[in-house]
């Protein structure tokens, strides 16, 4: 079961949806990481180390995901992106992987500038029908490793930890 409750709002022409309540009766997952992780230019997989809720999904001590249950999987993958030190021109990329296939449209891209030390959240997500032992994986790779692109786990003083990547998964179906 999955339902929300939304409140339409309509501003200047704009229609603002506005979600007051959600109901998930499915599976999930958020997991996230405390670990700041250099990308390579070979794909290399996300590492996840904390679970922050989850419900018949299985965050893997490799980091990978093992889904439990068929069905359809809200996925969202937001990683906080970064410089590990100053460096040259590159990309960052992002995308799942399911039982180590690459899953189609479903790669983000960053790219800095030479010396850049601007950071962003950049977001993947998708909609995919999953099978019980299904095995989710997170792969990331930058096309320049002198680019020194991460992402970035940052603690703020006073502040809780910016992760750095936040995952969240939900059955929908």
């Amino acid at each position: 079961m999955f339902s929300i409750k939304k409140l339409i709002i309509v501003f200047h022409g704009w229609v603002l949806l506005v979600f007051t309540s959600c109901a998930i009766a499915g599976d999930y997952l958020q997991a996230s990481s405390s670990i700041t992780q250099m990308a390579n230019t070979s794909p290399t997989m996300v590492t996840m180390d904390m679970v922050d809720a989850s419900k018949g999904i299985t965050l893997d001590r490799d980091g990978s995901i093992t889904i439990k249950n068929s069905g359809a999987y809200f996925i969202v993958a937001a990683p906080q992106v970064g410089r590990a030190g100053k460096g040259s021109f590159g990309c960052f990329d992002l995308w799942l992987r399911v039982n180590d296939e690459d899953v189609d449209n479903s790669n983000v891209q960053l790219c800095n500038d030479k010396g850049s030390k601007a950071k962003d959240v950049i977001v993947s997500q998708s909609i995919l029908f999953l099978k019980a032992d299904d095995v989710l994986t997170l792969m990331m790779s930058t096309d320049n490793t002198v680019s020194y692109l991460a992402i970035e786990a940052i603690k703020p003083a006073g502040e809780p930890l910016v992760p750095s990547i936040i995952f969240s998964m939900f059955m929908v179906d």
